[in-house]
């Protein structure tokens, strides 16, 4: 995965502000290639202003010594 600037605006930067973004981790299981994170957000949808709060698990598969691939898992009511 290319390296990202993260002074640089992208279309999700310039929809919403992010209030609090808190990680926690990284959690390790059975599988020696991977890894989670939990990230707890506040973002506020810039143009609606409404404020929502986000929780989601990051997996992370590791390969060589680097990250090839990020998998975004969502709690759904």
């Amino acid at each position: 995965m290319p390296a990202r600037n993260p002074e640089e605006e992208t279309p999700l930067s310039s929809a919403i502000e992010v209030g609090k973004n808190q990680a926690t981790g990284p959690f390790c299981g059975h599988r020696v290639d991977q890894f989670v994170v939990h990230f707890d957000m506040d973002v506020t949808n810039k143009p609606s202003g409404q404020r929502m709060r986000l929780n989601e698990v990051g997996l992370y598969t590791i390969k060589n010594g680097k990250v090839v691939q990020e998998e975004f898992l969502y709690l759904t009511a």
